[in-house]
């Protein structure tokens, strides 16, 4: 999957000049593996972020930094957020180009909990991704 992420990348990167050749891609097979063992997004989370209706609504934010592949930012965000491919390809553009990036809005507790499992994965990656989670 992240093989096949890579090579959409950069075919968009030969098609699209606003793309960043700055953006790091490569991933050692070593993270692939962490990838692939990385927690799963708890059942009750799963459940809040597709039916949670919510009074207040806050908005879950991740920043850039030259350090974290973009491949990685992908794989979280899919893995932890429930967006497609697609949608998480486009949001991790927008976190390289425009230095952060509105993910999902939802709950306060919600989106704390999603916030702390990316931050959480990228150190067991040994990455500083950072998230953000305010009032909308």
């Amino acid at each position: 999957m992240i093989r096949k992420i890579i090579e959409k990348f950069k075919e968009y990167c030969e098609r699209n000049e606003r793309a960043h050749k700055s953006a790091k891609l490569l991933i050692t097979e070593e993270e692939i593996s962490l990838i692939e063992q990385l927690p799963k997004l708890p059942v009750d989370t799963e459940d809040k972020i597709k039916n949670e209706k919510v009074k207040d609504l806050y908005i879950l934010e991740i920043y850039n930094n030259d350090i974290t592949p973009f491949s990685i930012v992908i794989e979280l965000i899919k893995k932890y957020c429930l967006i497609r491919e697609t949608l998480a390809y486009e949001l991790a553009m927008n976190i390289h180009n425009k230095g952060k990036s509105q993910i999902m809005a939802g709950s306060k507790n919600t989106l704390s909990e999603v916030a702390k499992l990316i931050e959480e994965s990228a150190v067991k990656l040994k990455y500083p991704l950072k998230c953000n989670v305010y009032k909308a």
